[in-house]
């Protein structure tokens, strides 16, 4: 993929710079335990096409998404140059390579120790820092952009945001994001307000915010791409059960990894924003990640949160700097719910879930 001359930043020694506090390695990234950090990432990816994945797709009808793994059909001619923005393990890109044979596939993320080794040719991995304002890539040069999962991550959502219009191909230039809001509601008020995961949140969010990254954009994100350039933005909104309680049996296979997701996610997000920015000790932060892990699987809890995923295309009109008229925003939103049924318990063991069922009300 062609550079535009700039000099990157040098993070790549700040992407082994290692240390541990309260029993937890970390990094420039923040939380970064290599092997449970891949793990939890891969599982958020099968979560992810799961989701996306288009099982019952009718004759006539728009797929919901291209093999579970971008949303739009991309408009290039030939092999396609696709940017995946703090790429984790690299799962995304290797499945987009598998999808794409002679794709030209980059890779950014300020940890450069979980992809692999070995890799499809046209792929790299690079250590970079998305939230600099300056990308060494050439501009208009860049069929697809995706990124996800990284509130808590970025402060400056329009610096990002103008960044990816710039090095998007104009005219035929798709942008992807999604992001979780994970604070919870209740479909059925089943949730008391005294609940676990509501005192969690609440106290993980304004950690964040005092770390001055939101874990959840605060800016309506539609309406700054539509500043920015991008048209025809497009919001999905979908419900994600916490656990498999519903009787379709596509959303009880969502709900298992979504559930699965989150007890190791639980602990990657609270333990830093908690004892740094919100006064608790280790213990503390311990014992409320059990509580909230144990409460996501009560049967008689229906818990939800939401995610939101945009896709968008850059247009160019006669000769014009700005896009438009051609680019598109699909953001999604999901909820997730609590309820046991028995079938639960023995497809969360045989996915690895890392709680059993030790009470009845418990699905894993």
């Amino acid at each position: 993929m062609a550079t535009s001359g700039h000099t990157p930043p040098d993070i790549l020694a700040l992407s082994r710079n290692y240390y541990e506090e309260n029993k937890r390695a970390y990094g420039s990234y923040g939380d970064c335990p290599p092997t449970m950090r891949r793990y939890r990432q891969d599982i958020q990816h099968k979560f992810f096409t799961v989701t996306r994945e288009d099982e019952d797709q009718k004759p006539g009808r728009e797929p919901r998404s291209v093999k579970g793994l971008h949303a739009r059909r991309l408009l290039c001619n030939g092999p396609p140059k696709i940017l995946d923005l703090g790429c984790g393990t690299g799962i995304w890109c290797i499945d987009m390579a598998d999808l794409y044979p002679g794709a030209s596939i980059l890779g950014w993320d300020l940890s450069m120790r979980m992809q692999p080794a070995s890799m499809a040719l046209g792929m790299q991995f690079q250590p970079r820092d998305i939230t600099d304002p300056t990308w060494d890539l050439e501009p208009n040069s860049i069929d697809l952009i995706h990124m996800r999962l990284l509130g808590g991550c970025v402060a400056d959502w329009r610096t990002v945001y103008q960044n990816v219009f710039k090095h998007l191909k104009s005219g035929t230039g798709l942008f992807e994001h999604i992001e979780i809001d994970y604070r919870p509601f209740s479909p059925d008020n089943s949730l008391p307000e005294n609940s676990s995961i509501e005192y969690w949140m609440r106290e993980v969010y304004g950690a964040y915010e005092q770390y001055g990254k939101p874990l959840f954009p605060k800016d309506d994100l539609p309406a700054l791409l539509q500043q920015l350039g991008f048209v025809e933005i497009t919001h999905q909104v979908q419900e994600i059960p916490y656990h498999p309680w519903p009787q379709d049996e596509r959303l009880k296979n969502i709900a298992r990894w979504f559930n699965l997701g989150m007890q190791s996610a639980i602990p990657a997000m609270s333990l830093a924003p908690l004892t740094r920015y919100a006064g608790m000790t280790l213990d503390q932060v311990e014992k409320l990640n059990a509580e909230v892990k144990r409460e996501i699987c009560m049967r008689p809890k229906r818990i939800s949160c939401r995610i939101f995923d945009k896709d968008s295309i850059g247009l160019a009109i006669a000769g014009a700097i700005t896009r438009s008229q051609k680019t598109s925003v699909v953001v999604s939103a999901m909820s997730s719910v609590s309820t046991h049924q028995d079938p639960t318990a023995q497809s969360c063991r045989i996915l690895g879930c890392p709680i059993d069922p030790i009470e009845p009300g418990f699905t894993c």
